[in-house]
């Protein structure tokens, strides 16, 4: 059943190369046709990937979150599956191939070392919990997308001021495009995350003998999820937007990072599966 795995990994490999490079030429060419063919191949892609990581599940009996490589082809999901919402919302070009490029480099990290664990704590083996896991890993991709987003804001408004354009600057969508990706991708992300909390302010405390409302993962994780909702709010009902939002959005995901980088380093946790 491994060698199986490996050959559905693998192909699942294949899938995203083609669904870069199909993105990569209508960005290059900007010809309709392959406006078409990179939208069936992205679909395509989400679809096969979500088979091949329920497969995966059911070989293993429990979600693929047991090492980074199984979280790395997740996350290449969570990429694709994000990027994919976007384009339904804004029906958007011009940034895909850059997005797509994220996820192959994490689908190729995957393949090349992927194994499969086995031998894991009980406590991922519970569906709740893990999807509690799940979803605030697709929710911190999406707020890495936006702010990947906000990024490309930030460098093309600094080459509007200056009238200097390369390439690459002259095929991005326009800052308000810009701005309405970055938002949508954060939104995104804030939802999946308002789910992984509930699911685990309910799940943990009957996993846990231990748990605590203190422990340091969980603080930070609604620590971000107020940062994020704060803005979205001040988004929805205030005067909000433009580079301002873009630098709001820039600090919650600094938060983002200096609250899973704080909570790695502290080992109080008692969710820690290693």
């Amino acid at each position: 059943m491994n060698q199986t795995i490996n050959i559905l990994n693998f192909l699942l490999l294949l899938l995203y190369f083609s669904v870069f490079y199909s993105y990569f030429l209508d960005f290059k060419r900007d010809d309709k046709k392959f406006f078409v063919v990179k939208r069936v191949l992205l679909f395509v892609t989400i679809i096969y990937s979500a088979v091949f990581l329920t497969i995966l599940s059911l070989q293993l009996g429990h979600l693929p979150i047991t090492n980074k490589f199984e979280i790395f082809s997740l996350i290449s999901f969570s990429v694709l599956f994000t990027y994919f919402l976007l384009e339904l919302l804004s029906d958007i070009r011009g940034t895909g191939f850059f997005i797509v490029g994220i996820g192959l480099i994490f689908q190729i990290i995957s393949v090349l070392f992927f194994k499969m664990e086995t031998e894991v704590p009980d406590a991922l083996k519970n569906f709740p919990l893990s999807s509690h896991v799940v979803t605030a890993i697709l929710s911190y991709t999406a707020f890495s997308i936006s702010s990947a987003y906000a990024l490309m804001y930030i460098v093309l408004f600094k080459k509007l001021k200056t009238s200097r354009f390369d390439m690459f600057f002259q095929k991005l969508p326009n800052l308000e495009i810009l701005e309405k990706l970055a938002f949508l991708s954060s939104l995104i992300g804030f939802i999946l995350l308002t789910f992984s909390v509930i699911i685990g302010l309910i799940w943990l405390p009957r996993v846990f003998s231990n748990f605590s409302y203190f422990d340091p993962k969980l603080v930070s994780t609604v620590l971000v999820w107020i940062f994020y909702g704060v803005t979205i709010f001040i988004k929805f009902f205030g005067n909000l937007y433009g580079k301002k939002l873009i630098l709001f959005l820039l600090l919650d995901f600094i938060v983002a990072v200096l609250a899973v980088v704080t909570s790695s380093v502290l080992q109080s946790s008692f969710h820690t599966f290693g």
